[in-house]
């Protein structure tokens, strides 16, 4: 069976890049593309993606707050947060609200396939940027595992494969 993946984001050569990626895998999908939030929380009831690639600043509604509504109304589908930003800031609030992975675009074409299939796994992913740099950043202290982890606020029950071995620091 093949991993139904949906598309957001506003900028259409990221998509375009993104889905020729994808077509390349024989076990993946794009069953839908979305230019804002609004689109993406829509296309998500009407397609029921397994994967959700978001971006983070999107006309209409952002990466955010549709990954909030995504997931409040769909707790099965899996969002992997994609963006050009690295801070902590942000890393933290897509976690907040969810998301079982986050790409920094820089590094986006060379993790998507890997980080789609870990977060299939119901594992966590981060890119190797925001690993580097949360790290650095003292945000989440890695006790063991590098790709578990957790936050203060982040329900368990919404999400599997995180794990309480970790600390946020702030």
């Amino acid at each position: 069976m093949s991993i139904g993946i949906l598309l957001a984001d506003d900028h259409k050569l990221i998509r375009d890049g993104l889905y020729a990626l994808i077509a390349n895998e024989k076990d993946m999908d794009v069953v839908a593309e979305a230019e804002n939030g609004c689109d993406a929380v829509a296309l998500v009831k009407q397609h029921a993606p397994d994967i959700v690639v978001m971006d983070i600043n999107m006309p209409d509604l952002n990466g955010i707050d549709a990954t909030r509504i995504i997931l409040e109304e769909n707790p099965d589908v899996k969002v992997i947060a994609l963006s050009i930003h690295s801070t902590n800031r942000f890393v933290k609030e897509m976690f907040e609200v969810g998301v079982s992975g986050y790409l920094v675009k820089h590094n986006a074409y060379d993790e998507l396939v890997n980080a789609i299939r870990i977060v299939m796994k119901d594992e966590p992913y981060l890119s190797s940027q925001i690993v580097g740099s949360v790290k650095d950043g003292h945000l989440i202290t890695f006790l063991s595992d590098r790709r578990v982890f957790s936050f203060p606020g982040y329900s368990p029950e919404r999400r599997s494969g995180f794990d309480r071995r970790c600390e946020l620091r702030i």
